[in-house]
């Protein structure tokens, strides 16, 4: 009766959670000329008035799901400043002077690299240039949860930056999984996922825990 009863215990957190999904968001970054005061991001040192682009995009905030990976593939060489990927910073340090504690990645200045970070957990998170404020944004990283299994191709359009999205769902209530790709065009605000969103990660939890203590209660009084 126990291992029955854990069994259907089992079933149900394969129905609290159907799908997860995580997203490779991809920015092809360059160091652009800015204008103080207008265009420059905050901070910006007078002395440079430069600062980084993604996809052509003045230093744009950037909105991920938990779970998504970042990339950047740097096609200029900024051997005075390094494109960091940091927590614990400020406006307008975007991450300058961070701590190695607070480092996501290793910061990279040559052509032709590539850096990418994976964003476990929710909250605000920066990039820029680890020697000068002033020259990045800041990173919002949301948590979603998605309802069901699906593969999409989906083009948003707006005025800002275009971001290579991979989009890839697994179900685990069936064990399918798909795989899509699409371009999305996303605002200085953040970029938008094709996935479809749950009803929330903290109602899901809430019913695995009723079941959870049922569970326990049946196999406490039947064993």
């Amino acid at each position: 009766m126990a291992h029955l009863l854990w069994l259907l215990c089992f079933v149900l957190i394969l129905v609290a959670f159907p799908s997860v999904s995580a997203n490779l968001v991809i920015y092809t970054v360059t160091f652009v000329s800015c204008v103080e005061g207008s265009t420059c991001p905050q901070g910006n040192p007078s002395s440079y008035s430069a600062t980084f682009a993604l996809n052509g995009t003045l230093s744009p905030n950037i909105t991920l799901n938990v779970g998504d990976t970042l990339q950047f593939n740097l096609a200029t060489s900024v051997p005075s400043h390094p494109l960091t990927i940091c927590q614990n910073s400020v406006v307008p340090s975007f991450c300058q002077g961070a701590a190695s504690t607070s480092l996501l990645n290793s910061p990279i200045t040559n052509a032709g690299t590539t850096t990418s970070v994976v964003f476990s957990t929710s909250g605000t998170y920066y990039y820029g240039c680890n020697n000068h404020p002033g020259m990045g944004a800041m990173i919002n990283v949301i948590q979603t949860v998605t309802a069901a299994a699906s593969a999409s191709t989906t083009v948003v359009t707006s005025s800002a930056a275009t971001a290579i999205v991979v989009t890839s769902s697994v179900s685990t209530a069936n064990t399918a999984s798909s795989v899509a790709t699409a371009m999305v065009t996303s605002a200085s605000t953040g970029s938008t996922s094709s996935s479809t969103k749950g009803t929330g990660a903290r109602h899901q939890l809430s019913v695995l825990f009723l079941f959870t203590v049922i569970v326990a209660l049946f196999t406490f009084i039947f064993t």
